[in-house]
């Protein structure tokens, strides 16, 4: 018991230490605007430090020249979302219930208000598929600890296997729940799904029939 309380600390030290260490702002390029006139905007996606939890990010618009035009606030997480001549930025407070707060949205000169209940309705549907492939790899990591788990009560790994999955699944939890920008909503919904539609799924597999 001893050893695993301080495997996990060890675990858990290893991730916090960085993020407790200050760093300077930085950008993400999400790619460019092309405005009626020519002129060729540069989106990004800037980030400052968070300290001990995800940075909170915003998202700017630059021209040419290296000029800010536009840009929205900090928040824990910011989606854009492009249309037909604009492009729709999705303001989420929290990742846990990914309700975006406010749309904006930018037609190449400025941001506008562009909330609405029906698209905040939809911005949930809009951050999955923003972070669609970190939702599947944690859904395969989380089955994968899972089954070695559930081999761990059935005595089946040995002892040092059962610590691995213990501190793995510590690690687990707090990325998800604490750096990461996945919702665990989210997650045990799409997670609840799977479990649910497996079983036909692997039988159409196997028969070639629903039936």
């Amino acid at each position: 018991m001893i050893r695993q309380i301080i495997f996990f600390v060890a675990c858990f030290c290893s991730i916090a230490a960085p993020q407790a260490y200050a760093h300077r702002p930085y950008e993400r390029p999400l790619g460019v605007f092309h405005r009626s006139d020519g002129e060729n905007i540069k989106i990004v996606k800037h980030f400052i430090d968070g300290i001990l939890a995800a940075d909170p990010s915003a998202i700017r618009f630059h021209l040419s020249d290296g000029t800010t035009i536009a840009a929205s606030n900090y928040h824990t997480e910011v989606i854009i979302h492009r249309t037909t001549g604009s492009v729709e930025i999705f303001e989420f407070n929290s990742s846990w219930l990914p309700l975006a707060s406010h749309i904006r949205q930018f037609d190449g000169y400025s941001l506008k208000d562009a909330t609405t209940w029906t698209k905040r309705l939809v911005s949930p549907f809009v951050h999955i598929f923003d972070h669609l492939a970190s939702y599947l790899v944690s859904l395969v990591i989380g089955t994968f600890l899972l089954i070695r788990w559930k081999a761990g009560q059935a005595s089946k790994i040995s002892g040092f296997s059962k610590l691995f999955v213990g501190g793995g699944t510590a690690l687990y939890l707090l990325f998800i729940l604490w750096i990461s920008p996945l919702s665990p909503v989210i997650l045990y919904v799409l997670a609840s799904l799977c479990i649910v539609l497996w079983p036909p799924i692997r039988k159409f597999a196997g028969t070639g029939s629903w039936n």
